[in-house]
């Protein structure tokens, strides 16, 4: 929450890299061969490197939130294909006799 609340509203390479957590040299390679890895970018006229608005990578990370995890449902005691094992087939002999 620290690193959020002191980005700027521009980042560069390096302020995304620490962001994201990967190498600047990554992300420069991702740039042309995995750019939907990265935040969509920005470049102004008349400049050669990308530039991010800060909201825009904020939202971008959003976008991939996975929800809370929910309590687990009881595992169902599933059958396996062919034939019971002996200890399967005693045990329902047995419950079948208490019946």
């Amino acid at each position: 929450m620290e690193l959020i609340a002191t980005l700027p509203p521009v980042l560069g390479i390096e302020d995304l890299s620490k962001i994201l957590r990967k190498k600047p040299s990554s992300i420069t390679v991702d740039l042309c061969r995995a750019p939907y890895r990265l935040p969509p970018p920005c470049t102004p006229p008349g400049q050669r490197e990308q530039i991010w608005l800060a909201e825009d990578v904020l939202d971008w990370l959003r976008a991939f939130r996975r929800p809370a995890a929910s309590k687990p449902e009881p595992q169902v005691e599933k059958r396996r294909p062919g034939r019971p094992t002996k200890a399967e087939q005693i045990r329902r002999r047995r419950e079948k006799e208490r019946e």
